[in-house]
C-alpha cells in the first residue's frame, strides 16, 4: 500500500485516493487516528489528493492546511465516511518519521450502471 523513496529528515506521507482504474477518487471523507489519540478529518481534493502528514520534533501534532504534523513514526489508522454517517475502517499504514512515501487508497469494488458483455 505504501512506497518509499530517500531518507529525510523530515519524513513525510502524502495519501492518494483512486479507483481499481487508477482514476482519482474525489470528495470522499476520511478520518486519520494515529493511535495517541489525535485525529484528522478531511476530504479528498479532485484531483484523489488526500492531507500531507509531516513530521516535526517539538511537541505533539499541529494542523497546517494540506498538512498534518505527527510527533514522530507511528501507525496510522484509515477510516472512511459511509453514507450514514457513520466511520468504516478500512485499513493502517505506518508514518515514517525520517522518510518520504506515498500511500495510495484503492476502492476494491467497481459498481457498473450499465450492462457489461464480454466479447
Amino acid at each position: 500500500m505504501h512506497t518509499f523513496s530517500d531518507a529525510c529528515s523530515t519524513g513525510s506521507t502524502q495519501l492518494h485516493f483512486a479507483t481499481s482504474f487508477g482514476e482519482p477518487l474525489d470528495r470522499v471523507t476520511y478520518r486519520l487516528r494515529d493511535g495517541r489519540g489525535n485525529t484528522y478529518v478531511g476530504s479528498t481534493s479532485t484531483d484523489g489528493r488526500g492531507v500531507r502528514l509531516s513530521s516535526h520534533h517539538d511537541g505533539g501534532p499541529v494542523e497546517h492546511e494540506g498538512t498534518w504534523r505527527l510527533s514522530g513514526s507511528g501507525h496510522v489508522q484509515i477510516d472512511i465516511r459511509r453514507d450514514d454517517d457513520s466511520w468504516k475502517h478500512i485499513g493502517s499504514f505506518c508514518h515514517h518519521a525520517h522518510q518520504r512515501s506515498n500511500v495510495v487508497i484503492t476502492a476494491n469494488a467497481t459498481a457498473f450502471p450499465f450492462q457489461v458483455e464480454i466479447a
